[in-house]
Protein backbone atom coordinates (compact mmCIF):
# COMPACT_ATOMS: atom_id res chain seq x y z
CA UNK A 1 0.00 0.00 0.00
CA UNK A 2 2.45 2.35 0.96
CA UNK A 3 4.73 1.79 -2.70
CA UNK A 4 1.24 2.38 -4.14
CA UNK A 5 1.04 5.60 -2.49
CA UNK A 6 4.77 6.51 -3.45
CA UNK A 7 3.92 6.05 -7.04
CA UNK A 8 0.19 7.35 -7.62
CA UNK A 9 -0.17 10.08 -9.68
CA UNK A 10 -3.34 12.30 -8.24
CA UNK A 11 -2.93 14.76 -11.10
CA UNK A 12 -3.53 14.61 -15.34
CA UNK A 13 -0.21 14.86 -17.09
CA UNK A 14 0.89 18.25 -18.02
CA UNK A 15 1.57 19.45 -21.87
CA UNK A 16 4.51 18.36 -23.78
CA UNK A 17 5.08 19.36 -27.36
CA UNK A 18 6.43 15.99 -27.81
CA UNK A 19 5.66 12.10 -26.90
CA UNK A 20 7.32 11.44 -23.51
CA UNK A 21 8.09 7.67 -23.50
CA UNK A 22 10.13 5.25 -20.44
CA UNK A 23 11.14 2.02 -20.53
CA UNK A 24 13.23 0.27 -18.00
CA UNK A 25 14.58 -2.66 -16.41
CA UNK A 26 17.62 -5.40 -17.60
CA UNK A 27 18.70 -4.82 -21.10
CA UNK A 28 18.12 -8.44 -22.52
CA UNK A 29 16.71 -9.65 -25.81
CA UNK A 30 13.39 -11.10 -24.53
CA UNK A 31 12.59 -7.18 -23.57
CA UNK A 32 11.85 -6.55 -26.84
CA UNK A 33 13.74 -3.04 -26.80
CA UNK A 34 15.10 -3.40 -30.57
CA UNK A 35 10.81 -3.90 -32.12
CA UNK A 36 10.42 -0.55 -29.69
CA UNK A 37 13.40 0.90 -31.20
CA UNK A 38 11.97 0.22 -35.37
CA UNK A 39 8.67 1.61 -34.00
CA UNK A 40 10.41 4.51 -33.36
CA UNK A 41 12.15 4.58 -36.40
CA UNK A 42 8.93 4.57 -38.17
CA UNK A 43 6.99 7.07 -35.88
CA UNK A 44 10.24 9.48 -37.01
CA UNK A 45 8.64 9.06 -40.62
CA UNK A 46 5.43 10.15 -39.85
CA UNK A 47 6.58 13.22 -38.29
CA UNK A 48 5.79 12.65 -34.49
CA UNK A 49 8.25 14.43 -32.16
CA UNK A 50 8.87 12.37 -28.97
CA UNK A 51 11.35 11.46 -26.42
CA UNK A 52 12.52 8.10 -25.57
CA UNK A 53 14.19 7.13 -22.41
CA UNK A 54 15.11 3.94 -21.15
CA UNK A 55 16.46 3.41 -17.68
CA UNK A 56 18.56 0.13 -16.72
CA UNK A 57 21.50 -1.26 -18.48
CA UNK A 58 22.47 -5.08 -19.52
CA UNK A 59 24.38 -6.87 -22.43
CA UNK A 60 22.04 -5.87 -25.34
CA UNK A 61 23.04 -1.77 -24.65
CA UNK A 62 25.61 -1.72 -27.28
CA UNK A 63 23.49 -3.67 -29.69
CA UNK A 64 20.86 -1.17 -29.09
CA UNK A 65 22.55 1.63 -29.77
CA UNK A 66 24.46 0.49 -32.68
CA UNK A 67 20.62 -0.55 -34.03
CA UNK A 68 19.49 3.12 -33.20
CA UNK A 69 22.15 4.79 -34.73
CA UNK A 70 21.68 1.71 -38.14
CA UNK A 71 17.86 3.42 -38.03
CA UNK A 72 18.69 6.89 -38.15
CA UNK A 73 17.21 7.85 -34.75
CA UNK A 74 18.73 11.56 -33.54
CA UNK A 75 20.13 10.58 -30.03
CA UNK A 76 18.57 13.56 -28.78
CA UNK A 77 15.33 11.87 -29.42
CA UNK A 78 16.85 8.10 -27.74
CA UNK A 79 18.55 8.39 -24.23
CA UNK A 80 19.52 5.09 -22.42
CA UNK A 81 20.76 5.87 -18.74
CA UNK A 82 21.72 3.83 -15.57
CA UNK A 83 19.11 2.89 -13.29
CA UNK A 84 17.76 5.97 -11.48
CA UNK A 85 17.91 6.64 -7.76
CA UNK A 86 13.99 6.55 -6.28
CA UNK A 87 13.08 9.92 -6.40
CA UNK A 88 14.31 10.76 -9.56
CA UNK A 89 12.65 7.20 -11.12
CA UNK A 90 9.41 8.71 -9.46
CA UNK A 91 9.58 12.19 -11.22
CA UNK A 92 10.52 10.44 -14.53
CA UNK A 93 7.32 7.92 -14.85
CA UNK A 94 5.05 11.00 -13.30
CA UNK A 95 6.58 13.17 -16.14
CA UNK A 96 6.01 10.64 -19.24
CA UNK A 97 3.32 9.72 -21.67
CA UNK A 98 3.63 6.42 -22.21
CA UNK A 99 5.14 3.04 -20.96
CA UNK A 100 6.87 1.44 -23.80
CA UNK A 101 7.98 -2.46 -23.40
CA UNK A 102 7.03 -4.98 -25.38
CA UNK A 103 8.88 -7.95 -23.78
CA UNK A 104 8.58 -11.26 -24.86
CA UNK A 105 8.81 -13.01 -21.96
CA UNK A 106 8.21 -10.97 -18.33
CA UNK A 107 6.88 -12.14 -15.01
CA UNK A 108 4.32 -9.37 -13.32
CA UNK A 109 6.37 -6.74 -14.54
CA UNK A 110 6.90 -4.32 -11.51
CA UNK A 111 8.20 -1.27 -13.63
CA UNK A 112 5.26 -2.00 -15.49
CA UNK A 113 2.74 -1.79 -12.85
CA UNK A 114 4.69 1.35 -11.41
CA UNK A 115 4.81 3.34 -14.45
CA UNK A 116 1.14 2.59 -14.55
CA UNK A 117 0.61 3.74 -11.43
CA UNK A 118 2.58 6.99 -12.70
CA UNK A 119 -0.01 7.67 -15.12
CA UNK A 120 1.93 6.21 -18.00
CA UNK A 121 -0.37 4.61 -21.02
CA UNK A 122 1.55 1.06 -21.04
CA UNK A 123 2.13 -0.88 -24.56
CA UNK A 124 3.59 -4.24 -23.65
CA UNK A 125 2.86 -7.71 -25.19
CA UNK A 126 0.22 -9.99 -24.42
CA UNK A 127 2.56 -12.56 -23.50
CA UNK A 128 3.10 -13.23 -19.25
CA UNK A 129 2.26 -10.90 -16.52
CA UNK A 130 2.29 -7.52 -18.90
CA UNK A 131 -0.79 -9.14 -20.77
CA UNK A 132 -2.23 -10.01 -18.08
CA UNK A 133 -2.23 -6.25 -16.21
CA UNK A 134 -2.65 -4.81 -19.16
CA UNK A 135 -6.52 -4.34 -20.49
CA UNK A 136 -8.02 -2.24 -23.58
CA UNK A 137 -9.43 0.50 -20.92
CA UNK A 138 -6.18 1.51 -20.04
CA UNK A 139 -3.36 0.62 -22.77
CA UNK A 140 -2.20 -1.40 -25.16
CA UNK A 141 -1.44 -5.15 -25.10
CA UNK A 142 -0.96 -6.51 -28.69
CA UNK A 143 -0.44 -10.10 -29.80
CA UNK A 144 3.18 -11.80 -30.13
CA UNK A 145 2.60 -12.69 -33.98
CA UNK A 146 5.28 -11.48 -36.82
CA UNK A 147 7.54 -8.95 -35.49
CA UNK A 148 6.40 -6.32 -38.69
CA UNK A 149 2.69 -6.92 -37.36
CA UNK A 150 3.49 -5.78 -33.97
CA UNK A 151 6.03 -2.87 -34.91
CA UNK A 152 3.21 -1.33 -36.78
CA UNK A 153 0.92 -1.98 -34.51
CA UNK A 154 3.22 0.03 -32.06
CA UNK A 155 3.77 3.02 -34.03
CA UNK A 156 -0.34 3.35 -34.54
CA UNK A 157 -0.85 3.20 -31.00
CA UNK A 158 2.17 6.02 -30.50
CA UNK A 159 0.75 8.43 -33.26
CA UNK A 160 -2.61 8.27 -31.62
CA UNK A 161 -1.28 8.82 -28.13
CA UNK A 162 0.45 11.88 -30.03
CA UNK A 163 -2.28 13.07 -31.64
CA UNK A 164 -5.14 13.15 -29.43
CA UNK A 165 -4.22 14.07 -26.03
CA UNK A 166 -8.00 13.41 -24.74
CA UNK A 167 -7.67 9.45 -25.11
CA UNK A 168 -4.19 9.94 -23.84
CA UNK A 169 -5.17 11.39 -20.85
CA UNK A 170 -8.30 9.37 -20.34
CA UNK A 171 -6.05 5.76 -20.34
CA UNK A 172 -3.64 7.66 -18.28
CA UNK A 173 -6.23 8.16 -15.66
CA UNK A 174 -7.62 4.40 -16.22
CA UNK A 175 -4.28 3.09 -15.98
CA UNK A 176 -3.99 5.04 -12.22
CA UNK A 177 -7.20 3.21 -11.31
CA UNK A 178 -6.84 0.08 -12.97
CA UNK A 179 -3.28 -0.14 -11.26
CA UNK A 180 -3.83 0.59 -7.84
CA UNK A 181 -6.72 -1.86 -7.69
CA UNK A 182 -4.39 -4.88 -9.45
CA UNK A 183 -1.62 -3.93 -7.11
CA UNK A 184 -3.51 -3.73 -3.94
CA UNK A 185 -2.86 -6.10 -0.88
CA UNK A 186 -6.50 -6.78 -1.32
CA UNK A 187 -7.01 -8.51 -4.86
CA UNK A 188 -3.29 -10.28 -4.15
CA UNK A 189 -5.04 -12.12 -1.08
CA UNK A 190 -8.45 -12.93 -3.21
CA UNK A 191 -6.46 -14.61 -5.78
CA UNK A 192 -4.48 -16.25 -3.80
CA UNK A 193 -8.02 -17.53 -1.77
CA UNK A 194 -9.67 -18.18 -5.42
CA UNK A 195 -6.52 -19.98 -6.47
CA UNK A 196 -6.47 -22.51 -3.46
CA UNK A 197 -10.32 -22.99 -3.49
CA UNK A 198 -9.76 -24.12 -7.23
CA UNK A 199 -7.17 -26.64 -6.30
CA UNK A 200 -9.22 -27.99 -3.44
CA UNK A 201 -12.13 -28.79 -6.38
CA UNK A 202 -9.41 -30.80 -8.02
Amino acid sequence: ADRIKLFKSCRPKHHSPHLRIFAGGSLEGRKGVALALRALAALVSRGVAFKFTFAGSGSELSHLETQAAALSLDPSRILFRDSLPLDQYIQTLQNSDVYLLPSLRDSGGLTLGEAMLAGCVPIVIRAGGPGLLVTTDCGYAFEPDSPEHIVEQMTNALQTLSTNEGHRLQLSANAVTHAETVLSEDCYLASVENAYRACARI
